[in-house]
């Protein structure tokens, strides 16, 4: 888990340590590391993606509001959040009893 929050460099979280995002390529080549999560402001979106591929990445579940432009190799799962709630929130809906 990598954020560039400093006051949050170091600290833990669900037992894993947040990383600082210059360590990126060292972990993902000393962990093996073939998925990531890609939850960032869309301005930092492109250049952690290809921070992460060329760290050898093989497959990114993004979930900041851009379209990525990595190898074609490498697969972008593409998740708009807000396409979700309106999903979910349609769902609850037909499930109400009618009144």
């Amino acid at each position: 888990m990598f954020d560039s929050d400093p006051d949050k460099i170091g600290t833990e979280w669900r037992g894993l340590t947040i990383q600082s995002p210059d360590h990126l390529e060292s972990m993902v080549a000393d962990a093996d590391i073939h998925l990531v999560i890609l939850a960032v402001p869309a301005e930092a979106a492109q250049e952690m993606a290809g921070r992460a591929v060329k760290a050898g990445v093989k497959g990114i579940l993004n979930f900041a509001p851009i379209r990525l432009n990595v190898s074609p190799r490498v697969p972008v799962e593409d998740v708009n959040l807000v396409m979700e709630l309106e999903a979910l929130s349609f769902a609850i809906t037909q499930s109400e009893p009618d009144a």
